[in-house]
């Protein structure tokens, strides 16, 4: 399963084909729990990159507000607030911070596929029961009192036959 899956199709159960199902089960449930386990991940490399890219942009603010005899490079009187302004506002952290963003929708979407997996091993569970508990079957007429009349008759003349 090297493809690329799409979850809302892998969540589904056909209640005719339970013993392919049941096969499938484990395979696509190990395919999004590893999806979603590499997007945490990603999350994780993200965030360390971003704090390490806000480290370097407010080291390049710091030293041209050495240069600028400290204002920033739009004029503006180097406070700790301007500082941070800037930090925020640099395209640097911007793009990381979008890819963050990116990230985290990614993770809660494997998330996602990864508890419908489990609900449709639920499901599969309870079709299963279903169906060996007969409630698939063709509907069947209730007993009627002439059946078991009908019965005795016949095993009384077995009987009575011996």
């Amino acid at each position: 399963m090297s493809e690329e899956r799409d979850y809302k199709v892998d969540c589904k159960v056909d209640r005719f084909k339970l013993e392919v199902n049941a096969e499938q089960q484990a395979e696509l449930y190990r395919y999004w729990s590893d999806k979603e386990g590499k997007a945490r991940t990603e999350i994780d490399r993200i965030k360390n990159l971003l704090t390490l890219t806000e480290a370097e942009v407010e080291m390049d603010i710091r030293e041209k507000l050495l240069k600028n005899s400290g204002n920033l490079d739009n004029g503006v009187k180097g406070t700790a607030d301007a500082v941070k302004a800037a930090i925020v506002l640099d395209k640097r952290i911007k793009k990381v911070k979008h890819e963050l963003i990116v990230a985290k929708d990614d993770h809660s979407t494997y998330n996602a596929a990864k508890n419908g997996m489990e609900h449709r091993k639920s499901a599969i569970d309870n079709l299963t029961k279903q169906w060996i508990s007969g409630y698939w079957a063709d509907p069947s007429r209730p007993k009627s009192v002439t059946d078991d009349m009908g019965n005795k008759l016949r095993h009384q003349k077995n009987k009575q036959g011996e």
